[in-house]
């Protein structure tokens, strides 16, 4: 299991303990996206799909993660135990976004290193499998809002705010791809 460490340092926004609720969750969301039921019968994919999360997620700055739970308590007046994990629920799923832009990014611009490691696609036994392993970790995030939010009346809402993010960033990512091809032509 990988430790997470690290994070934003906000000590009078975030304690130290709001910090580490929100770590604490990864490992449940860990869980619920490697033993789903009608998943059980692939533990090869699992536990890859497990170490694909382990090892994109958890290991940046977490400032989006952290601020999707500092602006839930801004904005509720209904703070208990139960919101207070959907809202590191919500957080993991945008550091879980972040990483999968960012998977797909360091294939595209041929990157080496992230966060000070390898790259995704550079590890070993990786390679053009990174595309489908990005791609994986975008599903995941719609598994856990499913599971955690389907209930809500907001669940559409974060749906659409999630692929509406999803279309602008990959639209903007297609423009600094195609200005990159463009100057290396001129070259």
């Amino acid at each position: 299991m990988v430790e997470v460490t690290g994070g934003i340092n906000l000590p009078k926004l975030l304690s130290k303990e709001d910090n580490g609720d929100f770590n604490n969750i990864f490992p449940e969301l860990l869980r619920d996206l490697t033993e789903v039921p009608e998943l059980r019968d692939m533990p090869e994919t699992n536990r890859w799909m497990a170490r694909i999360l382990q090892y994109n997620v958890p290991h940046g700055k977490r400032n989006r993660g952290l601020s999707t739970v500092l602006a839930y308590r801004y904005m509720t007046n209904e703070l208990h135990e139960g919101n207070v994990k959907l809202s590191g629920v919500l957080g993991w799923t945008v550091e879980m976004l972040q990483a999968f832009f960012l998977m797909a990014d360091d294939i595209m611009d041929h990157s080496e290193t992230r966060r000070g490691r390898l790259c995704w696609y550079t590890v070993n036994d990786v390679g053009s499998g990174a595309l489908n392993d990005a791609i994986l970790v975008e599903g995941a995030i719609y598994v856990l809002l499913k599971k955690y939010f389907r209930e809500k009346d907001y669940y559409v809402d974060l749906l659409d705010i999630m692929h509406d993010v999803t279309y602008k960033t990959i639209y903007g990512q297609s423009l600094d791809t195609r200005t990159g091809f463009d100057r290396k032509m001129e070259s």
